[in-house]
């Protein structure tokens, strides 16, 4: 495929220019880091379907891509992001991952300072699964049309219940660009009061709407890296550095990066207070939910006035089943991405993808998560941190998305 997918920096999720704007105001950038991509639907043989040139072409065309002036002046006008930091972006010049071959996938690896590696991980997932799609498409037949009637069969599900509400957060594991703006394009005709913004922010700036993302697993695992000698106080380290650059804005927080019951065990009263929402990304949804209300009504705080982002592999079902057991007790806002922009909509088999941090400040560094089938790290690593965090969950469940 010699068409380029990838053709803006913008065509990102926003967590990641929250996240790269926040290591650059505590002085992290040069922090060395490496990520590393994996297939979690390991039946799924990646190069039966396109070849490691495919992804060479793709990745060098994204290594010299830049910020513009019209990016910097839209990401100006959102009133999050210091000065310093917009002009740091005009500088900003990509390294090419590397990339070899394994007997089933594909190896993948970023290498370099944090602010100058953080940028890729959007970009490997969405040419990934673009190859994935488009080979996938030809090789079974797939009319692209079957797209459009999956999206608008959803959205019409989706007026019957008009409280719900949803943020596309599908720019990862996308069919492919093309497709994810038919699905926003749809929502807006058929039911624009339910959906509250996208995380992808190039098509934000396209189709006016608000751009969602506040923080992810990655920023609890480099903090880790760089105070692995205080580990168990690493989360919270990274959380009062947030608030410095941020203060009460983007205060949405993920508990699972260590496990969400050390994550509710330590978060202080004044926190929960000070806090937006929370965003329950594994384990079982209706638990996690329940846990962040409880800890949220022990702080003497009411969660009918913040925020649950529940965003873990969701399809109607479990929208709805969310739906109906809380939404009398919090406000809910479902971050919805493969069921809503994923080859789902086409018939073919969801991959699982990822990329992750592997490396932090020279420290192999780990994701727990309240699944353990999304955990990530190497084993010696992963038996500190569950001593760090008093980690005893043995939950393991197959991905969905």
């Amino acid at each position: 495929m010699t068409t380029p997918i990838i053709t803006s920096l913008l065509d990102t999720d926003f967590y990641k220019i929250t996240i790269a704007n926040f290591l650059f105001q505590n002085g992290h950038s040069d922090v060395p880091v490496s990520y590393e991509f994996r297939n979690r639907t390991t039946d799924v043989n990646l190069n039966e379907f396109f070849s490691i040139e495919d992804i060479r072409y793709q990745f060098d065309f994204v290594s010299n891509l830049r910020f513009t002036s019209d990016d910097i002046n839209y990401l100006r006008s959102l009133g999050y992001f210091n000065e310093d930091f917009l002009e740091k972006l005009i500088t900003i010049r990509l390294s090419v991952p590397i990339v070899e071959n394994t007997d089933k996938d594909f190896f993948i690896r970023v290498e370099g300072g944090w602010l100058d590696s953080i940028w890729w991980e959007i970009p490997i997932l969405s040419i990934i699964s673009h190859l994935y799609v488009q080979s996938a498409m030809i090789k079974f037949g797939i009319d692209s049309n079957q797209f459009d009637r999956s999206v608008v069969e959803k959205m019409h599900l989706l007026t019957t219940r008009p409280n719900i509400k949803v943020i596309e957060f599908g720019t990862r594991r996308r069919a492919g660009l093309n497709f994810q703006r038919q699905a926003l394009v749809r929502t807006l005709e058929i039911c624009p009061t339910q959906l509250v913004g996208t995380s992808n922010v190039m098509l934000a700036k396209e189709l006016g709407l608000k751009p969602i993302g506040t923080v992810a697993h990655e920023c609890d695992m480099v903090y880790s890296g760089i105070y692995r000698n205080n580990l168990a106080d690493s989360p919270r380290i990274r959380r009062d550095d947030w608030r410095k650059v941020y203060g009460d804005q983007l205060a949405i927080h993920l508990p699972d990066t260590f496990g969400s019951d050390y994550f509710w065990n330590s978060i202080s009263k004044e926190e929960i207070e000070q806090m937006t929402g929370f965003r329950p990304d594994s384990g079982i949804p209706r638990d996690r939910i329940q846990q962040g209300i409880d800890t949220i009504k022990a702080a003497g705080c009411n969660p009918l006035e913040k925020l649950g982002v529940p965003s873990d592999g969701l399809d109607w079902e479990s929208i709805t089943a969310i739906d109906d057991e809380f939404s009398n007790q919090i406000k809910l806002v479902n971050g919805v991405g493969s069921w809503y922009t994923g080859c789902c909509n086409l018939g073919i088999r969801p991959c699982s993808l990822v990329v992750k941090v592997a490396q932090a400040n020279r420290h192999g560094v780990v994701k727990l998560s309240d699944n353990l089938e999304k955990a990530v790290g190497e084993p010696k690593d992963i038996d500190e941190y569950c001593k760090a965090f008093g980690y005893i969950n043995t939950l393991r469940e197959r991905c969905k998305f």
